[in-house]
């Protein structure tokens, strides 16, 4: 016979495991966004971990590295032309 897990989930789309609900969590326990492909685990120090989200054109954007352009190379210059 099979064992049927059900795990935590919300069928909402952008809604999180609020702080009441994560403080009844135990470690290790998942809960999972249906709408939008979130997965979050509560991890050993209290807090919430996602662990799987939404990828690709739907998942989040923006930069994603140093977003300024890069300065100009190195120059020595001589402050006294004698030396």
């Amino acid at each position: 016979m099979a064992i049927k897990i059900k795990l935590a989930s919300n069928s909402t789309p952008r809604v999180v495991p609020s702080a009441s609900y994560i403080s009844q969590m135990e470690t290790g326990e998942v809960a999972i966004n249906t709408a939008n492909g979130n997965m979050w685990v509560k991890h050993s120090n209290g807090s919430l971990v996602i662990v799987r989200g939404p990828t690709g054109p739907t998942g989040p954007t923006g930069p994603t590295g140093p977003t300024g352009p890069p300065g100009p190379p190195e120059q020595f210059c001589a402050t006294n032309p004698e030396e």
